[in-house]
């Protein structure tokens, strides 16, 4: 009935729904005794609430919200719900319930702006990184409490306003769906999306075994320089983000690797030490004459300088980087003699571990290579006591 005597907020309501349906949102009173809301293809009548011959057409003709689908009913019914009203504080459970994510986002950018347009505020629990990113669009006075419940204990964090904001405004943050961290129990960052396939293969397999693996996003960077610009703010923001570079990685020296030591959050006192073992270990690989990727990784050294970098990679697995000891990629699983280099690489590899865990030559995981390699990982996701994560 409000929003039937409001010509203010029905506008309001209309407006809205035009831009995510591109409908007319109409208010029906020809049901004598009942107002139905009706969607139309049509711009509304002057005298849409008149009951005269024209009138009952158009509305005959709209779309009754009723036979619209799950997705059309939830959005205009919150939006519905928000505008009958001056509430200065909007309650919503799970918006993002029979959204596909475009409308999720929409949505999310709606209620932030109504919120702010009144100096309101909108209380919003969700699961959607969508929804989210709509209420940045909207408002740069967003704040996120990320909840997790983990251990037998619950956990909550404020996320620094500040953070989030130059975090949306990165497109690689934005392209590479990184947001979607905060809704997972951990995430797992590399190099390549070959990386990211074949990793997030092996943990699929894992898991299939194992229903108490946590919830993992494995998510790919454009380089090994830009794996600690994602893990960084995810780390920040109370998510367990872990980093796979592989062995070259340890040619980045000054800044550059100050600045992978920071976002794993080493504590200042060490990086001068990892900084001194990082230029031996590098000089060593190179001294060999051999491709320190290609040719094996830390395995052409020689023992003294093997068990140094074993050292200082098993130092740096304790805050969340795991480097790829075997050098690159393409060393895992060499008994299955896959062979090629990056996407012909991984495209042979997924093909040769097949995809039926019936056929006899489908793949299980192991305990050892990459399976153990993965599951160090999981461990130190899981572990309540990581360190990398205050």
């Amino acid at each position: 009935m409000h929003l039937f005597k409001d010509d203010a907020a029905r506008q309001k309501v209309r407006a809205l729904v035009k831009e995510a349906f591109g409908l007319n949102f109409v208010v029906d009173p020809t049901n004598l005794g009942q107002l139905r809301i009706r969607l139309s293809e049509k711009e509304p009548l002057a005298d849409e609430q008149s009951l005269n011959a024209d009138a009952r057409k158009f509305h005959a003709d709209a779309v009754y919200i009723k036979d619209a689908s799950d997705g059309v009913q939830a959005f205009t019914g919150i939006v519905t719900a928000v505008c009958s009203g001056e509430f200065h504080t909007i309650l919503v459970d799970e918006p993002e319930a029979f959204l596909h994510p475009p409308l999720a986002r929409k949505l999310g950018k709606s209620l932030a702006g109504l919120a702010a347009e009144r100096g309101g505020t909108l209380m919003a629990s969700t699961h959607s990184s969508d929804f989210l990113m709509g209420c940045v669009q909207a408002s740069p006075a967003v704040r996120v409490v990320r909840l997790e419940y983990s251990n037998g204990k619950s956990r909550a964090r404020m996320i620094d306003p500040t953070i989030l904001e130059k975090f949306f405004k990165r497109p690689l943050m934005r392209s590479a769906n990184v947001i979607s961290g905060l809704f997972h129990d951990g995430v797992v960052i590399c190099e390549s999306d070959n990386d990211r396939a074949f990793y997030g293969e092996i943990y699929h397999r894992l898991a299939a075994s194992k229903p108490d693996y946590p919830s993992i996003l494995f998510i790919n960077a454009q380089n090994k320089q830009t794996i600690k610009d994602m893990m960084g703010p995810l780390r920040q923001f109370g998510v367990p983000a872990a980093a796979i570079p592989d062995i070259d990685f340890v040619k980045d020296g000054g800044a550059t690797w100050t600045d992978w030591l920071k976002a794993a959050q080493v504590p200042t006192a060490l990086h001068l030490g990892y900084g001194q073992q990082r230029v031996a270990i590098k000089d060593a690989l190179v001294a060999t004459g051999k491709d320190m990727k290609s040719d094996g990784g830390i395995g052409i050294l020689d023992a003294n300088d093997k068990a140094a970098a074993e050292q200082l990679f098993n130092n740096l697995e304790e805050y969340g980087i795991f480097p790829v000891r075997r050098g690159e990629l393409e060393n895992w699983l060499p008994a299955l003699e896959v062979a090629g280099k990056k996407t012909d690489w991984t495209v042979a590899m997924l093909e040769r571990l097949g995809s039926d865990p019936a056929d006899p030559n489908y793949v299980q995981p192991a305990h050892n290579d990459v399976w153990q390699f993965l599951e160090s990982i999981v461990a130190w996701i899981r572990n309540p006591a990581r360190k990398g994560t205050a």
